[in-house]
């Protein structure tokens, strides 16, 4: 039987080479094999939303969460992530906000804020975004260019995607 670890890691692997359908069917693979285990799910609906199909991805990541006890706070930006690729910035907005709270502020924790920033600037919602971009300066233990630089090598098949994302977070008020 394949471990299941070794497939969601040959399908994070394809998916940073590029190797998108390759990386898709690993997960597919991997969630089939073990229909309980919620990196799978996760993996899975992560590359999906690298490969531009978020709206596959969102039910995906929202069963990571719902078999993980305690989710881990990266399956939050997952899922957060995937429905703002999708346009939902609403769930978005709820899922990010969750991961925020987190006493974990490492990197994840950044990503998570920013991407909260941009969600609500998606929204038109510019004053509740620039009072958290105000909270993230307070303990901002990574710059924006870090974080920035970061989203653009996850590795989207379309460049524009994480763009999209930084351009709101800029209206925002960072630089």
């Amino acid at each position: 039987r394949p471990d299941i670890n070794a497939l969601t890691l040959l399908a994070r692997l394809n998916s940073n080479k590029g190797n998108y359908e390759q990386a898709i069917a690993l997960g597919e693979r991997a969630v089939a094999l073990e229909p309980s285990n919620a990196w799978a799910h996760a993996t899975l609906g992560f590359t999906l939303n690298l490969a531009g199909r978020p709206e596959e991805a969102v039910p995906i990541n929202r069963q990571a969460i719902r078999l993980y006890p305690h989710p881990p706070l990266v399956f939050y930006g997952a899922y957060g992530t995937v429905n703002f690729n999708a346009g939902r910035y609403d769930a978005a907005i709820k899922a990010f906000k969750e991961g925020v709270k987190s006493p974990d502020k490492g990197l994840s924790n950044h990503r998570m804020h920013l991407a909260l920033i941009a969600s609500l600037m998606a929204l038109g919602r510019e004053k509740e975004a620039r009072h958290e971009a105000e909270q993230y300066r307070k303990y901002a233990e990574y710059s924006f260019e870090k974080v920035v630089a970061g989203w653009r090598r996850f590795g989207y098949k379309d460049p524009a995607v994480p763009e999209r994302m930084i351009e709101l977070i800029r209206k925002a008020g960072f630089e």
